[in-house]
């Protein structure tokens, strides 16, 4: 059959012998082809998409299906097929002393924010990024703990943690922090039967989980709410000379975290020091066959006293489940804790 159809701005998928484009292309007539013959040329219409990062950098790691990329020097710009579907990128985003919190489809960044590129969706796509500005709390110095009482300081600490505060410091994992105040960070992240609120989802904005952290964090009898996509912690790491990390008096509910609730990973050798911790919303098992209530995998030795989860756990593979830990490769304490709920 003929070579492929060009067409400026499609992709030419292949000729086939019915309108409906049903079952596989034809290649070719045979020797043994008899009677009249007709093909219809399968053509896909191929767009652009402009990502607009403001005073913010994108490096243009995205992996999403059948989308075609091509990076620029200004904006990062791909293409995609009609027909394509694939949510569009939240990591990979940077911008000093900010964080990301959604896509929008006009510069005024105005309406619901953008979370996907849908089957019906046509034409060229301007997205543009909304950015949070994040800050540094307060240091207390009667016990050297930093104070947090808000949303933009719980990220202002995640991120000092880290390393990746835009002030100069490197991470600094021995951090105290403790929290004065309730922090919302999304509201109404589960529906009234604790599942995900999925018809919100491009509302949300991410956590950053605060991660390799080797401190105290103190919650206070404060409470977190709406944390969307990750544990409160990543990975936990040795305090100096074997002194223990504290996790202490912390609530968290109407959440959805990917793992576990409260801690994603616990390192060799850490110990690991979890009082009157308590959880409430929705944990999805997808990362290292492992989900946990409140902490994931453990390595290290965790004493964990007054705390519990209350919610739903649910994996739609074959994986080690725990309502407080997933898995614990040395020694496990639990004293007066409990988990209440369903695992599916």
């Amino acid at each position: 059959l003929p070579a492929p159809v060009e067409k400026e701005n499609a992709v030419f998928y292949g000729w086939y012998s019915n309108s409906a484009f049903d079952g596989n292309p034809d290649t070719l007539i045979t020797d043994t082809t008899k009677g009249n013959l007709e093909y219809w040329a399968k053509i896909k219409n191929r767009y652009t998409i402009y990502f607009h990062c403001g005073s913010g950098k994108f490096n243009g790691n995205w992996s999403a299906g059948n989308l075609i990329d091509d990076v620029s020097f200004e904006d990062t710009i791909f293409t995609y097929i009609e027909g394509a579907q694939a949510s569009l990128p939240y990591t990979g985003l940077s911008n000093e002393g900010y964080v990301f919190s959604g896509w929008y489809d006009n510069e005024e960044l105005t309406g619901v924010p953008v979370d996907s590129i849908v089957g019906t969706d046509v034409g060229d796509k301007h997205f543009y990024a909304s950015w949070f500005k994040i800050s540094k709390p307060e240091r207390d110095v009667a016990d050297n703990c930093y104070a947090i009482s808000d949303k933009a300081e719980l990220y202002g600490f995640a991120a000092m943690v880290r390393g990746t505060y835009g002030d100069g410091q490197a991470s600094q994992p021995n951090l105290c922090g403790k929290l004065t105040k309730d922090i919302v960070v999304n509201e109404n992240v589960l529906k009234r039967n604790g599942t995900l609120d999925s018809s919100r989802m491009s509302t949300f904005m991410q956590w950053t989980p605060i991660t390799v952290f080797s401190g105290t964090f103190d919650g206070q009898g404060h409470k977190i709410s709406g944390l969307y996509g990750s544990p409160l912690f990543g990975s936990i790491y040795a305090g100096e000379a074997g002194k223990p990390v504290v996790i202490r008096n912390v609530k968290v509910n109407d959440s959805y975290g990917a793992s576990s609730g409260l801690v994603s990973y616990v390192n060799d050798s850490t110990i690991l020091s979890m009082d009157n911790c308590h959880y409430s919303g929705f944990v999805y098992g997808w990362h290292d066959n492992v989900a946990g209530g409140l902490i994931n995998r453990s390595y290290g030795y965790i004493n964990m006293f007054n705390s519990s989860f209350e919610g739903i756990i649910f994996s739609d593979a074959l994986m080690f489940v725990g309502g407080l830990v997933g898995e614990s490769y040395t020694n496990l304490v639990l004293m007066q804790s409990y988990m209440k709920g369903t695992i599916n």
